[in-house]
């Protein structure tokens, strides 16, 4: 027998996931004369097609769906345990709408901030950990398999919802999962932001921004986790390092490449307000926001994004560098550092890279300041709590 051609993966081409959606009106005869038996027979394909659209968009879309990672050790919804990672999906349960919680922000008074706690709280964990089919409430994604004429009627319908992740590799992984002409229909994102002490925020790539080419609305909830700093002379310093990172934050996403027309921004508490730093008061969460905002609808700048991208790397080196020699420092018994030590090995390993620290420490300088040059300066971020 002569042998099979594969892939690139091993497997046979019947077995490589197609790239286009079924093509319902390319058939054989008798799956011909099935689907005319059904539109002949069938008790719901005789509703008008007005009738059965407002069926569709009410199972299908208009939602709020959220989309987590999945690991490979968890079962895949009850079942057995999956290969690799992958994601899984569950209907909001928000009794508010996002722009019920958006206007409810933006008007907020100082008396009602200890209201203001996340509206997505409920709904967080997706009720995931239970794994059992039907516990959470997911989009009926069955009915696209009824039959060819359901399909046919339905296979777009479930990207006209708003998809909501908590880190830019789900949005990734989703994109990557569905086809091109699936992707064009995301018009709505929603990007759960958490910030806090040392936290940071995987964003999109650029490749996830050129394939939302049709997002033209972007919800950002930044929610604020509990601080737990050891030393509490460093409170006072919290909030602006945070504030510095969601500055960080929407340059590494890249989605302000897409068509963006609607964008709203909101910071809300994970739980209630009273248990974290007071300093993030209601007044400094909605200028914040505004900022975010601004940040978001301003023009896509090629030069300067990779500039404001060089600066944060100049500054995670610069970080790198300072750890680096302190710990030599500990290593030498230079100076007592409780909690650290370093094998020979590892010492040997961390002067190798020195040199290479402050070659990339150059490379990234010299962007920002090729940049600041011809633009003037960056805006910068507050002063890192490490250094």
């Amino acid at each position: 027998m002569a042998n099979q051609r594969k892939d690139a993966a091993g497997n046979p081409p019947d077995a490589k996931k197609r790239r286009i959606l079924l093509n319902v009106n390319k058939a054989s005869a008798t799956l011909k004369a099935i689907t005319i038996r059904n539109d002949q027979e069938s008790p719901f394909l005789q509703f008008p097609k007005e009738v059965r659209d407002l069926v569709y968009k009410f199972a299908l879309s208009d939602h709020i769906v959220h989309i987590d990672l999945e690991k490979a050790t968890e079962p895949a919804q009850g079942v057995a345990k999956r290969r690799a990672p992958g994601l899984r999906h569950s209907i909001c349960c928000s009794k508010t709408t996002q722009e019920q919680a958006y206007h409810g922000f933006v008007d907020a008074t100082a008396e009602s901030d200890a209201l203001n706690v996340d509206h997505h709280a409920d709904c967080a964990n997706f009720a995931f950990h239970s794994n059992v089919d039907g516990y959470v409430d997911r989009l009926p994604m069955a009915l696209l398999r009824t039959c060819r004429r359901i399909y046919f009627e339905t296979s777009l319908l479930p990207y006209d919802n708003t998809f909501s992740f908590q880190e830019g590799h789900a949005l990734d992984l989703f994109l990557s999962s569905i086809y091109p002409v699936q992707q064009r229909l995301i018009k709505s994102v929603r990007l759960e932001v958490r910030l806090g002490f040392n936290c940071t925020y995987n964003g999109a790539s650029v490749i996830t921004a050129k394939k939302l080419s049709y997002l033209n609305q972007l919800h950002v909830d930044i929610r604020m986790h509990n601080f737990s700093v050891p030393d509490l002379s460093l409170i006072s310093q919290v909030p602006s390092h945070a504030f510095a990172g969601y500055q960080r934050m929407e340059y590494s996403h890249n989605l302000r490449r897409c068509p963006l027309l609607h964008v709203s921004v909101t910071i809300t508490d994970q739980s209630h307000p009273l248990t974290h730093d007071p300093q993030w008061n209601l007044t400094f969460k909605q200028q914040a926001a505004q900022e975010f905002e601004a940040l978001l609808m301003e023009p896509w700048n090629e030069n300067k994004a990779k500039a404001i991208w060089a600066a944060e790397m100049l500054r995670d080196r610069e970080r790198d560098l300072r750890w680096t020699r302190m710990i030599l420092r500990v290593r030498k018994g230079e100076i007592k550092y409780q909690g650290i030590g370093v094998s020979e090995k590892s010492a040997l390993k961390l002067e190798k890279d020195i040199p290479i620290l402050e070659a990339k420490i150059a490379k990234y300088k010299s962007i920002v300041e090729v940049y600041e040059a011809k633009n003037g300066a960056l805006p910068h971020d507050s002063e890192d709590l490490e250094g």
